[in-house]
């Protein structure tokens, strides 16, 4: 038996058990208990569903976040065509729009609104704290039905709004297990966004369970009638154990489903690779002192059948947990050495970044699978590099074999998203690192009167003092770049310089950056996406 298989058994056989449990004891039980119980199973339900709103809101948020630097100029096709891959690659989120200073749809997910229509404002909800308002669930021109709106002021006055449905707040909660008067509403800041079911029509008679969400003020209210709660112990122990039954059954194919589906994708993922589903996009890396492209960080993209461009986020951590990552990870080098290897020998001064996994720390099968591709498509092994997350950094010596393996390949390791984890200087320096990355955390602080724009500094002495090389993450203004670099750090990346290319688009930004230099290389990639230039 397969092991992802074995472990949807073992959920289907414990959940079956667990609700044994419950129908074994209820004829000893007191009424009190049964309202315990019954409030326990409001209470996860509220925790159950406020995980999901959290995920909706911060989904929501990314979106309109991700589109900010695309929309300062107003609409435009690359706007259009972004707002448009987000719709589509975002399930929450069912349309994206812009909305000019003086209250003006004139672009959607759907194209351009000409002329221009006026969008909705008001009664608009702002939570304390929040750079998002909200507005209350109705029928418009973002999408089709009714949808919540959730806006963001840019700086010029002008609006990003996101649609969603009321339903995506509550996609996957049932109330049929919670009485004729089961009822679910989801608020934020007194703002109520989704409702299901109708509550008893006298407040004594309900239960009820409230969960703080954690973000905008949001709460979710569940409550049932007490009848609902009492009823089945006024019954016999054949009709209790019945009902038990019927709910250890319904809960049993729950978690049967719940493992086919997730040994479905898991398949999917096996099944995207055999079918070359997956693309590999490159993000320039920018020698800051010398204004020139160095090499760039390899990324997998799924570009499934279905559900077009799937964002890594959804497939990573599969990957990593199912243990696809390992191929995954060999066909991407296979991938890069056949895309670039031509490029990479002719010009010694470029290297590529590969990602690794924590599994890929005790398996030294990637050491000669770096050999062997290297060999294959004539990249020198100083080429690679090697990138690692500090949860990559295990305390352990198999560990550090493979890091001092690849170094005596000649490959270089690069500690990536430092800062965000546990890590120590003192742990840091029992591996042999050649780069440390500034996590786009602190780059993005920079000139901000916050923390972590205070660490900035200190993570920059940090890599200083160890002796390493540093890469900057998710620079994206002229004032980032000016502190970087007077402040020496080595390498930066983002969408100031370019955003993640494929692979002939990135040949002719190395390509340019040598003929004409990085200014015109960049300017070039910006016209064609339709972004700003950024920095000479």
């Amino acid at each position: 038996m397969k092991r992802r298989t074995r472990k949807a058994v073992i959920l289907v056989v414990c959940t079956v058990v667990i609700a044994a449990l419950p129908v074994a004891g209820s004829l000893h039980y007191t009424r009190q208990q049964v309202m315990q119980t019954s409030q326990a199973r409001l209470d996860e339900a509220a925790t159950l569903v406020a995980q999901r709103v959290e995920t909706v809101l911060l989904t929501v948020e990314a979106a309109l976040a991700d589109n900010v630097f695309v929309a300062r100029h107003g609409c435009s096709e690359a706007l259009i065509r972004r707002f448009r891959d987000r719709t589509f690659s975002i399930p929450a989120v069912q349309g994206l729009g812009y909305v000019t200073k003086d209250g003006k749809l004139a672009c959607t997910s759907y194209g351009m609104v000409d002329p221009p229509v006026p969008a909705r404002l008001e009664p608009m909800t702002t939570p304390n704290g929040s750079i998002v308002w909200f507005l209350p669930p109705a029928e418009t021109a973002y999408a089709p039905g009714v949808t919540i709106i959730a806006l963001h002021r840019m700086r010029n006055d002008n609006w990003l709004g996101a649609a969603f449905a009321p339903e995506s707040l509550t996609d996957g909660f049932d109330l049929d297990g919670f009485g004729n008067h089961g009822y679910l509403r989801v608020e934020l800041a007194g703002l109520t966004l989704a409702t299901i079911g109708t509550p008893h029509p006298v407040a004594g008679e309900r239960l009820g369970a409230t969960k703080e969400v954690g973000i905008y003020e949001a709460q979710v209210q569940v409550s049932a009638d007490r009848a609902w709660a009492v009823e089945p112990w006024r019954q016999n122990a054949l009709v209790i154990a019945g009902v038990g039954g019927a709910a250890g059954l319904t809960l049993a194919l729950g978690a049967a489903h719940l493992g086919r589906k997730r040994l479905s994708l898991s398949a999917e993922l096996r099944e995207g690779l055999e079918n070359r589903e997956f693309e590999v996009w490159y993000q320039p890396l920018i020698d800051l002192q010398h204004d020139r492209c160095r090499g760039a960080e390899a990324l997998i993209r799924w570009r499934h059948p279905e559900r077009d461009l799937v964002p890594p986020d959804l497939f990573i951590a599969l990957a990593e947990e199912s243990g696809v990552i390992i191929p995954m990870t060999l066909w991407l080098m296979q991938e890069v050495g056949r895309q670039m290897g031509p490029l990479l020998a002719t010009d010694p001064s470029l290297h590529i970044g590969v990602n690794l996994a924590p599994a890929h720390m005790t398996n030294r099968e990637i050491v000669e699978d770096a050999r062997r591709i290297a060999g294959e498509f004539g990249i020198r092994p100083h080429q690679i590099l090697f990138e690692l997350t500090e949860r990559g950094l295990i305390d352990k010596p198999e560990c550090r074999e493979v890091i001092d393996e690849l170094g005596r390949l000649g490959a270089e390791v690069a500690i990536d998203d430092f800062g965000t984890g546990y890590s120590s200087l003192a742990y840091i320096e029992k591996f042999k690192l050649d780069y440390l990355k500034i996590d786009k955390v602190f780059v993005g602080a920079i000139g901000r009167d916050a923390p972590a724009a205070r660490l900035t500094q200190v993570v920059i002495d940090m890599a200083k003092s160890l002796g390493l090389k540093t890469i900057a993450e998710g620079v994206e203004t002229e004032a980032q770049v000016h502190y970087l670099r007077e402040r020496g750090v080595d390498y930066a990346q983002g969408y100031i310089f370019s955003r993640p290319l494929v692979a002939d688009d990135f040949r002719t930004f190395v390509r340019i950056d040598r003929e004409q230099g990085l200014a015109a290389a960049v300017a070039q990639q910006h016209l064609e996406h339709g972004t700003a230039a950024g920095p000479a």
